[in-house]
């Protein structure tokens, strides 16, 4: 055994393993060898690690708890962030937009006292412009249901299936159907009024009959309508309608006159008919110098045509412009051309102007005649055709041939046969009466002519009248003088 200087004498030296395990009969660790010289060992270092978190541990304890708070950890010790400074440490980044509507926010809501309750169905926040904002209704609310939409200042609720918008609108829940967008438009409408449109500001006003249309400002508003079925649409169109039904005016003022007027047509500004079955087409195409006329069943197609005719003239056609009847109300007077009013008689067609044109008096003669007074002509000299040309015509009866047996060349487009190619006429072969009339030296009567870009030739039958009768005058003279000889031989 060992004495007390034996082991003060090892304690100076520095054991080796070996030693050790002679001492206590176990094998040494590097560890122990550690405690036992002194030297700080892994142990030391968990020690001091365990003391730092028991300071940070304090730390937390000592922290109060706060809503919106939460611990994070700065490197050294836990503490408490929130906010921008919580949002940083987390790595949540505040884009510029977002903090600029924190700012205006902030600066809003110190400008404007809000209401501290809530407001009442439908309502909405309004301002006092002076920075107090509350909960108000609307004056002119838009109402929507599964069968109607309406809404504007004194707009009652329509009946089923109707679209009614805008401030002083007139219709109520008898008027089914309805579409009615204007400023006073359909006001004081009667309960018939259904099925109807209306579009315009001050449209439509005083209808109490269904089924109409009216598009435009001031359009049918200044009479009770009580007739049906009428469409108008221009401004201030139809706007003396009362009675009328069924009557179309498409532009503006058309069909402005028209009260009682049924089934007109009236297309073109100012363009009027104020009685029944008129067809009116053009700028002021049958308004006359009163912006009305009278007459029935008339048909006036071109700009002012049928103006300044007469008042009360029935079934006539106009077809020009300008083309007019007359100041006397003629019946059944057709006028086609350029400014002018044709033969003045009922019953007559007339095609020209005012230079020139035929006419045909279909209610009497039936033929087509001409201005020939002779007021009007000059330089006046004898026929120069007559027997000798009509001696030479060839007076033949013939038959049309069918388009597959013409040249081509001669055909227009779209030309179809002739539905009497069976048919014989009496006339004349064009060439030959262009052949004798040349051989007499007239070219420029017109009696033979090309009748389009095909080159085909036409002839007038009247130019031959007058040959004829020269024909006759010199046959007759022949006569008168055969006549003459055989009285002087005594025969």
């Amino acid at each position: 055994m060992s004495n007390a200087r034996t082991i003060a004498d090892l304690a100076a030296v520095t054991a080796t393993a070996t030693e050790l395990n002679a001492l206590d009969g176990v094998t040494a660790t590097t560890t122990e060898l550690n405690f036992v010289d002194g030297v700080t060992s892994a142990i030391q270092t968990q020690l001091d690690a365990k003391q730092a978190s028991d300071a940070q541990l304090t730390d937390i304890a000592g922290l109060t708890p706060t809503d919106g708070n939460f611990i994070v950890a700065d490197g050294s010790n836990f503490v408490t962030e929130s906010g921008a400074t919580a949002r940083t440490s987390l790595g949540l980044s505040i884009g510029s937009d977002v903090q600029a509507y924190d700012a205006n926010l902030t600066s809003f809501v110190s400008t404007f006292t809000l209401p501290t309750t809530d407001g009442t169905s439908g309502q909405v926040l309004v301002t006092n412009g002076s920075g107090t904002v509350s909960f108000a209704s609307l004056s002119s609310p838009i109402t929507s249901t599964s069968t109607k939409l309406y809404g504007g200042d004194s707009v009652s609720a329509p009946g089923d299936s109707s679209v009614v918008l805008g401030p002083g609108i007139g219709t109520s829940t008898t008027n089914q159907n309805v579409n009615v967008i204007g400023y006073l438009a359909a006001q004081s409408v009667g309960s018939n009024f259904d099925n109807s449109v209306v579009i315009g500001s001050v449209a439509g006003q005083n209808i109490n009959a269904g089924s109409q249309v009216v598009i435009g400002h001031q359009a049918v508003k200044n009479g009770t309508v009580t007739g049906s079925g009428n469409v108008v649409i221009g401004d201030d169109g139809g706007k003396s309608l009362t009675s009328g039904a069924s009557n179309v005016f498409i532009g503006k003022e058309a069909g402005s006159e028209n009260a009682t007027g049924n089934y007109n047509i009236a297309i073109g500004e100012l363009t009027d008919c104020t009685e029944n079955y008129n067809v009116v087409i053009g700028h002021r195409a049958g308004a006359n110098s009163t912006n009305t006329f009278a007459g029935t069943g008339n048909t006036y197609i071109g700009s002012f045509a049928g103006d300044q005719g007469n008042d009360s003239a029935d079934y006539n056609i106009c077809i020009g412009y300008q083309t007019k009847t007359d100041t006397t109300a003629y019946t059944k007077k057709y006028v086609i051309g350029y400014n002018f009013r044709g033969d003045a008689n009922s019953q007559t067609i007339s095609i020209g102007d005012n230079t020139a044109y035929i006419y045909n008096r279909f209610g009497s003669s039936s033929s087509w005649s001409r201005v020939s007074d002779e007021r009007v002509k000059k330089d006046f000299s004898n026929c120069d055709l007559g027997l000798n040309f009509i001696e030479e015509l060839e007076p033949v009866k013939y038959r049309f041939r069918a388009i597959s047996e013409i040249d081509p060349s001669l055909v227009s487009e779209g030309a179809v046969d002739r539905s009497d190619l069976d048919s014989y006429y009496l006339g004349f072969k064009a060439q030959n009466v262009q052949a004798v009339a040349e051989k007499y030296g007239t070219h420029d009567y017109g009696i033979v002519s090309e009748t389009d870009s095909t080159g085909r030739l036409g002839m007038s039958y009247e130019q031959l009248i007058t040959p004829l009768v020269q024909a006759v005058k010199e046959l007759s003279e022949k006569v008168n003088s055969l006549q003459a000889q055989i009285d002087a031989m005594g025969g």
